[in-house]
């Protein structure tokens, strides 16, 4: 089909813009007769590509799903804008937790510890310094309370060995967790840690001890028994199990006495962690100035856990 200025040059050809309108009647007539079709100017319009648009998928024609103006960036760049990405938000995590350690440690935050350590008679309110009776208190209750675990555990498994590898047997039947927690309640005392916890008070007695000298020992008391707190009723379920096996296997114990070990490390699960664990969690946070979130990750991080 010829173009419509195929169309212009046969009109010139031909006058057509000098024919009388009943001329141009005739000729119509006489073309339609012949055969001929008029065109309307869709049909001689020239044709023009396709335009295609997105599908659902976001698919374009002969695009494959990429935009063809965006380059494909290099592995190089995609690993610097992955690096730049996690710098950012490593950045901005710092950020709010020095904004948090700073709300933490405020004026506000000062006050209310100082006031905390003073009714649990532990500190002062206007020195950071531990209380003759509370470092009598851990001098007595809570380093004998430690040694009575250790104590325990010795009469328990190395006294008779075979009786002990019984008792490790019934506890990893009954729960693996039970013996864990046994053992870790063994090795809690640590004599040099409270050895200089306690050098102040026993050069200076009745004065209260300073905390900052005694603070990385402190700590390390703190530390192993922040551990086991979550696990203390596995730690006393746990001791019973480890008698009630070792009289069953020692058919001339002594019952009453090993009962009264029995009763006696019971309550000393007591003394450690509903007595002196809480008042040493306030030292923690009035040595450091900080009113920590109790068994948040921020106190553990001051931890070192």
């Amino acid at each position: 089909m010829g173009s419509k200025f195929e169309f212009d040059e046969t009109r010139k050809a031909i006058g057509a813009h000098e024919l009388s309108e009943q001329e141009r009647k005739a000729m119509l007539e006489k073309f339609r007769s012949a055969g001929g079709k008029v065109l309307n100017e869709k049909e001689v319009r020239p044709p023009t590509a396709p335009q295609y648009s997105g599908s659902k998928t976001g698919l374009s024609a002969g695009g494959g799903g990429r935009d063809r103006g965006a380059p494909a960036k290099l592995p190089s760049e995609m690993e610097r804008e992955r690096r730049r990405a996690m710098a950012d938000k490593a950045e901005r995590e710092r950020e709010a937790q020095e904004k948090l350690l700073r709300q933490f440690k405020g004026p506000g935050a000062r006050f209310f510890i100082k006031l905390r350590c003073l009714m649990a008679g532990v500190a002062g309110f206007g020195s950071a310094a531990i209380k003759p009776k509370f470092i009598n208190y851990l001098s007595l209750d809570v380093r004998q309370a430690l040694v009575e675990f250790n104590l325990t555990g010795n009469d328990l498994f190395f006294q008779n060995p075979a009786i002990g590898r019984k008792i490790i047997h019934n506890l990893d039947a009954k729960n693996p967790l039970l013996m864990e927690v046994l053992e870790a309640a063994h090795h809690l005392y640590h004599a040099p840690s409270f050895n200089s916890i306690l050098e102040f008070s026993q050069a200076h007695p009745g004065a209260a001890t300073p905390l900052e000298p005694i603070a990385k020992p402190l700590k390390d008391l703190f530390r192993a028994l922040y551990l086991i707190y979550p696990f203390q009723e596995t730690l006393k379920k746990a001791f019973s199990i480890a008698f009630d096996t070792y009289l069953a296997e020692q058919a001339n114990a002594d019952r009453s006495q090993l009962e009264a070990k029995r009763r006696k490390v019971i309550e000393d699960v007591k003394v450690v962690f509903q007595g002196a664990f809480p008042k040493l969690f306030l030292l923690i946070c009035r040595l450091d100035e900080t009113d920590y979130p109790p068994f948040s990750p921020m106190l553990e991080k001051a931890l070192g856990i």
